[in-house]
């Protein structure tokens, strides 16, 4: 796993475009339980006789669409890694994201914020490297308490990490008091 970030600002926006790197072996993987489920579907389907007496039970019906469903989630979870991509834009007052799985894109989904918080969440460490999640938190106006609000679906190495805090450091420093760069629990 050599996922792939890019961090950029326009002095107003912190954006980190991050891309999935997975191994050949384990898109390999997933396809070969594709298309065995798809065999066992087309399988199925071609076993199936109808006839006058015979009327599609509700157990057939059943078993069609959990297999469809292992399907859909099956494919998505292939193109994810084959071609995942997520999309942060971070400002003054919100946050956004948005994830491409190749064909299909998804809406842009945003969150504000009153207070931001960060932190870096360290899953793993690969050839050295150390990989983890970023997550964003809401410092709420009312009482101060924290509330995660978005945690980023792929994960960054903490260079990546450190130059977003250092680029969300340039666009808050006329701004004090609006980011936190750590957790205060």
């Amino acid at each position: 796993m050599k996922n792939f970030s890019v961090v950029s600002t326009d002095r107003v926006n912190v954006y980190v475009i991050s891309e999935i790197r997975s191994t050949i072996l384990g898109k390999i993987i997933i396809s070969m339980m594709l298309l065995s489920f798809i065999a066992v579907l087309f399988y199925g389907a071609f076993q199936f006789e109808p006839n006058e007496e015979s009327k599609i039970n509700v157990g057939f019906i059943f078993g069609v669409l959990i297999i469809g469903f292992i399907l859909f989630l099956g494919f998505k979870y292939l193109l994810w890694n084959m071609f995942g991509e997520e999309t942060l834009i971070v400002n003054n007052n919100h946050v956004s994201y948005h994830r491409g799985y190749g064909i299909v894109n998804t809406a842009v989904t945003t969150f504000n914020f009153d207070r931001m918080g960060i932190e870096y969440a360290a899953t793993m460490k690969y050839e050295g490297v150390q990989y983890g999640n970023i997550v964003f938190i809401n410092y709420r106006k009312p009482d101060n308490l924290p509330e995660e609000i978005f945690e980023s679906g792929i994960e960054v190495s903490e260079a990546v990490y450190n130059e977003m805090i250092d680029c969300l450091n340039n666009i808050y420093n006329n701004e004090r008091g609006l980011f936190l760069p750590f957790s205060q629990n």
